[in-house]
């Protein structure tokens, strides 16, 4: 098989792995599994361990993180991606400007 092949099976298996997540609701962090997440769930990656994959799409809200894409872009260098409220002024996301930059 291809290693499009091989990284496309990888990619499809990590949707059903679940993992705990901490994850803010009604005013507290509480720990949930990652299946249970919903569109708008804000979460805390700062406690994973490095090397932890995460199968869901972020929009990184504070702090620096460098990520391994090469699943998905076939880029052997990690990429550095900055929080949102690196934007100056408000704005409204824009898809094509900002999901290379601040979304995991």
């Amino acid at each position: 098989a291809s290693q499009a092949a091989v990284d496309m099976a990888d990619i499809r298996n990590m949707g059903n792995k679940t993992f705990p997540i901490y994850c803010y609701r009604n005013r507290k962090w509480n720990r949930v599994k990652s299946d249970e997440l919903v569109p708008g769930d804000i979460v805390s990656i700062s406690h994973l361990q490095e090397g932890h994959t995460i199968p869901c799409v972020l929009i990184l809200l504070r702090g620096p993180c460098i990520v391994d894409e090469s699943m998905l872009t076939r880029k052997s260098v990690p990429q550095i991606k900055e929080p949102i409220d690196s934007v100056e002024g408000y704005r409204e996301f824009d898809d094509e400007l900002d999901s290379l930059l601040h979304v995991i």
